[in-house]
């Protein structure tokens, strides 16, 4: 049953891309209107948690990891936007999602020691690794780039903006790392004792469901604060660039008054859904295995931006991302099924 919660994200975030784009708008009109959506969500969450259990007073450390999971997700989350602007869904979520599977499913084994059993002790280990080395690939296939123009191509007609690669590197590399802070943060409380602390999670956490609904809530606050934060930014920026306009012109052309801010609250339910379903897999499927599960969405997210979107490639760089993108899926997929292969 839970692997199949844990494929809904999948569904979720593979849709979500496709969607942010169609209703258009720059990076902090879609931060912001996923972010807001996803916090009603929550909030309503919370109260209907409240009604049901009587009442519940939050632990602290529970409260603040779940709470800079959810800052590390909107970081990464506009970089991500960011990059649909820059390469286009089709290129860009590939990359963002083999980038993730690396680096957060090398932390939980290293961190959270996942991956470990006394029944299996070198095949789970090796097995994990060979599907990271084949995502790997998959990135790098996704990263191709053709050189000599190929006859016949028309490029989309979409203007993209012109960022120099170590600009493009920076902006995957942060987000990953937000991403990373994101899926890590909320099961650092019950990890604690890893790393020598004395902590020890409350009772009431021994319910896993439970405990993925309770972190949703202050993640939520998490993620549309920095959300907040980030729309100030954009507001006030053009008032102290080199081309200055006066605040009344800034003002009325702020991120919150802008009517696409709003659109994209559609967003901000389909990502609720996947937010809240991400909690309850990582709380029973493992953070490792939950994350690969669910960045399988890169299959949705590519093939609707190459049909829906009409992101067009060169028939090299084609065949190269779908070939990166069935490694990644391979190896994504691996990595889900290897607490059912192994299970002792």
């Amino acid at each position: 049953m839970w692997i199949l919660v844990g494929l809904i994200p999948a569904l979720s975030w593979g849709i979500q891309p496709i969607v942010i784009t169609k209703i258009g708008g720059r990076p902090v009109n879609q931060i912001i209107g996923t972010t807001v959506g996803t916090f009603w969500v929550s909030l309503f969450v919370f109260m209907c948690m409240n009604s049901v259990g009587g009442g519940y007073q939050y632990d602290s450390v529970v409260f603040w990891c779940s709470f800079a999971s959810g800052f590390g997700w909107c970081i990464g989350q506009i970089l991500q936007y960011t990059t649909f602007k820059i390469l286009g869904v089709a290129k860009a979520m590939p990359l963002s999602t083999g980038l993730q599977l690396i680096l957060i499913n090398i932390f939980s084994v290293v961190a959270y020691g996942e991956w470990r059993s006394p029944t299996f002790p070198w095949q789970i280990m090796t097995t994990g690794f060979a599907a990271v080395v084949l995502i790997i690939i998959g990135v790098v296939c996704i990263a191709y780039k053709q050189k000599k123009p190929e006859p016949g191509f028309k490029p989309e007609t979409v203007v993209r903006p012109k960022v120099k690669l170590l600009g493009i590197i920076m902006i995957f590399a942060v987000g990953t790392i937000g991403f990373l802070c994101y899926f890590a943060l909320g099961e650092l409380p019950s990890n604690l004792w890893r790393f020598g602390s004395s902590y020890k999670l409350p009772p009431v956490f021994e319910d896993k469901t439970r405990y993925g609904f309770i972190q949703f809530f202050p993640q939520a606050i998490g993620m549309v604060l920095v959300a907040i934060l980030y729309a100030f930014y954009e507001w006030f920026k053009p008032c102290f660039g080199p081309k200055k306009i006066s605040l009344a012109v800034a003002t009325r052309n702020s991120p919150f008054v802008q009517s696409k801010s709003y659109f994209n609250m559609i967003d901000g339910l389909i990502f609720a859904s996947a937010a809240l379903s991400i909690l309850l897999s990582k709380a029973h499927n493992g953070t490792a295995t939950a994350t690969s599960l669910s960045q399988t969405n890169i299959i949705i997210a590519t093939l609707g931006g190459l049909f829906i979107l009409k992101e067009r490639k060169p028939k090299k760089e084609l065949i190269a991302t779908l070939c990166g993108l069935g490694l990644v899926v391979i190896g994504g997929t691996i990595i889900g099924l290897m607490p059912t292969i192994f299970h002792e």
